[in-house]
């Protein structure tokens, strides 16, 4: 059985007594059915001490959601500083402004970043913007603090920064052309 599998059911069963011989590599993978996971703290310091952790994807329902997602996405941040993949989906509920900060400071190879921000600002964008290795950026909800000038902030990245990939954004406001017309002169690499 995977070391993987061995954790999830020590987790599924409430048993923070987890063997210590058990490992997780960047190449297990699971597909299995959801359960509510209590100890978040727990399994991340321990079994995702993520010098070579490249790719999360944290998928929550409704009912399973039983810790702050702030708080995951800051032991993610602080343990994880190999990270290029983070996708956490938490059904709309925001991530504090600190542990986004935490999770961007620390993990400076990050390429690809999906969570629900809410409390996203100019200035966030313009971070998000300045960031040498992200190269793909989704927002999937409306960010009502974001102008116009926010999302231009996040399309004019400064020399040295890449093109972007991929940019998605789900806002719903009508974005001014310049914007557009920044992503078509500068971002020769979009998708």
């Amino acid at each position: 059985m995977s070391s993987l599998v061995t954790i999830r059911q020590h987790l599924l069963n409430n048993d923070t007594n987890i063997p210590s011989a058990c490992k997780v590599s960047d190449n297990l993978q699971e597909g299995s059915k959801g359960g509510v996971v209590k100890v978040f703290n727990y399994i991340i310091q321990k079994f995702l001490n993520g010098y070579s952790l490249q790719s999360i994807r944290i998928t929550f329902n409704q009912t399973s959601l039983t810790t702050d997602p702030s708080m995951i996405v800051m032991l993610v941040g602080k343990n994880c500083n190999n990270l290029r993949i983070f996708y956490i989906d938490i059904f709309q509920r925001a991530i504090s402004k600190d542990s986004t900060m935490i999770l961007l400071e620390n993990c400076k190879k990050l390429e690809y970043l999906d969570i629900t921000a809410s409390s996203e600002t100019d200035e966030a964008l313009l971070m998000f913007g300045s960031m040498n290795s992200l190269v793909k950026f989704k927002i999937k909800f409306r960010l009502p603090k974001v102008t116009q000038k926010g999302w231009i902030n996040l399309v004019r990245r400064p020399t040295g920064c890449p093109s972007w990939r991929v940019i998605t954004i789900d806002d719903s406001r009508q974005i001014i052309p310049e914007f557009f017309e920044t992503l078509e002169q500068d971002h020769h690499n979009l998708e």
